[in-house]
């Protein structure tokens, strides 16, 4: 009895000698900040922090928050990237059982070398880096230009032009290396929901307050945007959701002091307070009365009268997932010839359209947790219904 107490006594002290040292986590360091953006002072979301040398990072919030946990005390190079923003590097030391607090504020890239664009290979990556050459039309290019639509500023890009091919209708289509229209692909968000007809007719159905930027791919580039892209792409995206916001505009033009047109256009953004959804407005009515430049009663520039409406919305399931849902619609008649007073059956020479479109699509965004990968999943539909009149000398047997 007495032998098994005494081994039970050097068992347990052997025990209590061997087992280690158990580190609590308060010697560790955590290290927790903010990003906003410098010039409106809200949070930036999405933005990579990294630490310079390591594999160790995390991504901001839709409040622009971010942490890291279990740091080992000591001196850390953070670096802050974030597309639209110029790259920021911040020295941060850390002290044992201690929570280093980051303000941030992103600075927008200006550098046009550095713009993101997503026609190359169907992915956002940097201009300089993207395989092929993108030629970019900004919101300040339309402003300059006082374009409309995209007929009117697309030939502000070089090696792309956009001619009237009617005189009596005025439709335009556009040339890309000297090539026809339907050989040119128009997409919508990358998306092509355009035919070949909407691209011929569709130039001055598309309104730019709905456009964030226009991105020009010259050249074929069928292999990824379809068989209709042999001239070229021409990629239209539209407006994201921001910052709240709303405008109004209107004006007023002359063709030849004898003929006007007018453009009213309205633009709202609306964003829920925590940010976790949100929806863009435009609205756009455009109209031009018919030009008759020699006085012979036939126009070279016809009539015109467009309403468009369109809403692009988002919710933001959490800070890796987004549903994203557009619809846009125009309502278009356009008319040339001659007795504008008449009904067309009853003028010397008619031709007239008449669209009503309607396109939309529903897209599912899925970001990893490393911020390496993006997911995308959508699907996308135009409905285009389309009355035409061609006649002459009042005929009634009139083409349709």
């Amino acid at each position: 009895m007495k032998q098994v107490i005494f081994f039970a006594i050097l068992f347990a002290s052997i025990m209590v000698y061997a087992s280690p040292t158990i580190k609590k986590d308060d010697d560790k360091a955590n290290i927790e900040g903010h990003i906003f953006d410098a010039k409106i002072k809200t949070p930036v979301e999405y933005v990579s922090i990294g630490i310079k040398g390591t594999s160790i990072g995390t991504v901001s919030d839709i409040n622009g928050n971010f942490i890291m946990r279990g740091l080992k005390p000591g001196k850390y190079v953070l670096v802050f990237t974030c597309v639209g923003y110029q790259k920021i590097e911040k020295e941060v030391l850390v002290s044992k059982e201690n929570t280093e607090h980051v303000h941030i504020e992103m600075q927008e890239a200006k550098k046009l070398i550095d713009e993101i664009v997503v026609s190359a290979n169907r992915v956002e990556t940097s201009r300089k880096e993207a395989p092929i050459i993108v030629n970019v039309l900004s919101d300040k290019t339309f402003q300059q230009s006082n374009a409309q639509d995209v007929s009117q500023a697309l030939p502000f890009q070089s090696g792309v032009r956009v001619e009237y091919n009617c005189q009596n209708c005025g439709f335009p289509q556009v040339r890309i290396n000297g090539m026809e229209g339907p050989y040119s692909q128009i997409l919508i968000d990358s998306r092509a929901i355009m035919s070949s007809l909407g691209g011929v007719y569709g130039l001055e159905q598309i309104p730019v307050n709905m456009i964030d930027r226009i991105e020009v791919v010259k050249g074929g580039a069928s292999a990824l945007f379809g068989s209709n892209a042999i001239a070229g792409t021409i990629n239209i995206i539209t407006k994201e959701p921001v910052n709240p916001s709303y405008s109004i505009s209107t004006d007023l033009s002359s063709i030849g002091m004898k003929s006007y047109a007018q453009n009213f256009n309205s633009n709202a953004v609306v964003i829920s307070k925590e940010g976790k959804a949100g929806a863009s407005f435009y609205q756009t009515f455009r109209k031009r009365n018919p030009f008759d430049y020699d006085n012979d009663g036939f126009s070279e520039i016809g009539k015109l009268d467009v309403f468009s409406f369109g809403t692009k919305s988002f919710f933001k399931i959490n800070n890796k997932n987004k549903i994203t849902l557009e619809y846009h619609t125009t309502k278009e008649t356009r008319r040339g010839g001659d007795m504008f007073e008449f009904q067309p059956h009853l003028s010397n020479i008619c031709e007239m359209t008449d669209h009503k479109i309607h396109s939309g699509g529903l897209s599912y965004d899925y970001i990893s947790l490393d911020a390496k990968n993006h997911y995308s999943v959508y699907a996308s539909g135009q409905y285009i219904d389309r009355d035409s009149y061609y006649g002459s000398n009042q005929d009634p047997k009139y083409i349709k």
